[in-house]
């Protein structure tokens, strides 16, 4: 999914071809995938008020494959006020049909693309006609690639009077950026839901919660209720923590002696020292908690401010002589020094999000929570090559002493 581009890469069975070219129902499709084809004609689900091809899913169907189908059926039956059966393979004989295929499902159309990171495969979808019978396959690697395809096929539809088509066509798409985030507000939707709705159908599949700021806005309740309706429709919700969170270096929790550690201009007693294995491990139960209650999407964690490589040494020359002892270089980009400190806290708090684990409601952090840090500095365009060279080194260093990376 091309979000700036206008070429299309085609694969051998594939026309090479401007987006411009093609139809104007496939030039409706937002992104514009990566290949794609006009094959001549047109497939009609609605024809002369009557529903002309069933929505087949399979007898066991995930169930985001199954949302999938009952979401274009509602579409088409907002379009023109025709219900399109939604029907087990098992049911189907040879009819001209929509046929979605969920994930691990072998097929012989067309090979998955290569060198895929795993977000990128679980979006991975083609888009093909049936060699055994009328209709279309939509295809998805994962069950979120078959929601995708549906995706792409609900901005190709057309009506005309009484019918509902699209034009005969092959895709096959997958991101070039696997994650695709909104932030702020999106005026003009009436619910939450629709907001989500409208997300997943343009493969916008990151949006800061309303409870951005964590605690803020929404109870814990009403997030973890926004969270699962945005996770069953391929969206993840964002929130926003600061590394202290609102915490206090303490020598024990929850009431020991407050000391000072790192900051800004002078120490601060906000939670950033990187010593103090209590103050982690509180830390790590906060986090705990807040993932527990709320199943997040993605959890953007921003730690110390710091704008520059100047910033970045004052604050780490700020730290408490506990840090001093364990992390004794004073370079931030030393394994000993702010970059292998850093990468300790955060893999810290990997271990602690990634722990929880929701048999009931199917969700696993591990997989469903992506934990996205600012690991300061963050660099300046007034900064000159050497500056950028120790920050590039920093980021470097803090990724490849990370075990979650």
């Amino acid at each position: 999914m091309r979000l700036m581009a206008t070429l299309i890469v085609a694969a051998s069975a594939m026309t090479v071809a401007l987006a411009a070219d093609l139809p104007a129902p496939l030039r409706n499709i937002i992104p514009t995938p990566q290949e794609i084809e006009a094959t001549g004609g047109r497939f009609h689900l609605v024809h002369d008020g009557q529903a002309s091809a069933p929505i087949v899913v399979p007898d066991d169907p995930p169930n985001m494959v199954r949302l999938a189908a009952e979401y274009l059926a509602e579409r088409v039956e907002e379009l023109v006020g025709v219900a399109l059966p939604v029907l087990p393979a098992a049911q189907v004989k040879q009819l001209p049909a929509v046929a979605l295929l969920g994930a691990g499902e072998q097929h012989t159309y067309m090979p998955w693309q290569q060198g895929l990171s795993t977000a990128q495969q679980e979006q991975e979808y083609l888009i093909t006609e049936a060699a055994d019978g009328p209709g279309y396959l939509l295809i998805g690697q994962r069950p979120l690639g078959a929601l995708y395809a549906v995706m792409t096929l609900i901005h190709t539809l057309q009506v005309e009077g009484d019918d509902v088509w699209f034009p005969n066509l092959t895709c096959h798409d997958w991101p070039d950026i696997p994650y695709r985030w909104i932030h702020g507000s999106m005026p003009g939707f009436e619910t939450f839901e629709e907001r989500v709705d409208w997300c997943m159908e343009h493969k916008i599949n990151v949006i800061s919660s309303p409870g951005y700021y964590r605690r803020t806005m929404r109870t814990p309740e009403v997030q973890l209720e926004h969270n699962r309706y945005a996770r069953a429709h391929g969206v993840r919700l964002l929130n926003l923590l600061y590394g202290d969170l609102k915490l206090k270096n303490r020598r024990s929790y929850p009431d020991g002696e407050i000391y000072t550690c790192l900051f800004e201009k002078a120490p601060s007693s906000r939670a950033y020292c990187v010593s103090n294995s209590a103050l982690i491990a509180e830390k790590q139960r906060v986090l705990r908690e807040f993932v527990e209650a709320t199943e997040p999407g993605v959890l953007y964690i921003h730690f110390v401010d710091e704008d520059d490589l100047g910033d970045a040494e004052e604050i780490w020359s700020n730290r408490c002589d506990d840090c001093r002892a364990r992390w004794p270089n004073d370079r931030v980009e030393a394994p000993d020094g702010k970059a292998g400190a850093q990468a300790m806290v955060f893999d810290a708090f990997c271990d602690a999000i990634f722990s929880v684990k929701h048999p009931e409601s199917g969700y696993d952090a591990a997989r469903d929570c992506g934990v996205w840090f600012v690991s300061a500095p963050y660099t300046l365009h007034s900064e000159g090559d050497d500056a950028w060279d120790v920050e590039v080194e920093y980021h470097c260093t803090v990724s490849g002493l990370m075990e979650h990376t």
